[in-house]
């Protein structure tokens, strides 16, 4: 356990021989010119027959000048909905840049027939910041270079709603580092 600019330490307990586990780590960049991380693992158990190089690793890169474009996309799941119906939408924030973004917001406005019912994404980092029935906003420390990340969100669609009513969903993203402001929104229509 941990924070800060020392060791971060976690206690894995028992681990199957052939399983892996998988951590994220997100830190902020205060340096100026060469970052380093570097893991090591260390076990209790008698016996170990691991080699000292096979039991850690280190990270190493250079700091570069901004070059964050970040864009959002959504999609539906489910298009056309019929009333008291749930639609599943996928709001995908990808990043073209060639450097790591700052904290991304991304934001949820659900039309006035939707109401939320719930969110997730298979993507380590994301929280909660605020919902209600018609608003979500979640945040993650940063979207990587060269690649996406994508949340999804449940909403249900009134018992009330009209045959041919159109429904408008709007999505946003922010980050202080984004260079490309202009394709931070995405509408859904249906």
């Amino acid at each position: 356990s941990g924070d800060g600019s020392g060791p971060i330490t976690w206690e894995m307990g028992t681990v199957e021989a052939g399983h892996t586990i998988q951590f994220d780590l997100f830190a902020q960049v205060t340096a100026s010119d060469v970052v380093t991380n570097t893991i090591s693992v260390t076990t209790t158990t008698a016996g170990d027959q691991g080699e000292p190089w096979e039991k850690a690793d280190t990270w190493l890169n250079a700091v570069i000048l901004n070059d964050t474009y970040l864009r959002v996309g959504k999609t539906a799941l489910t298009n056309n909905p019929t009333p008291d119906q749930d639609i599943v939408f996928v709001l995908e924030v990808c990043n073209d840049g060639q450097t790591a973004s700052s904290e991304v917001t991304l934001s949820d406005d659900l039309d006035g027939a939707l109401s939320l019912v719930n969110w997730w994404s298979d993507d380590a980092g994301w929280t909660e910041s605020s919902s209600d029935s018609s608003h979500l906003v979640v945040t993650r420390p940063t979207i990587d270079s060269g690649a996406c990340s994508s949340v999804f969100l449940c909403a249900h669609l009134a018992a009330t709603a009209y045959l041919g009513d159109l429904l408008v969903n709007t999505a946003q993203i922010d980050a202080a580092n984004d260079l490309s402001p202009d394709d931070n929104q995405a509408v859904w229509e249906g």
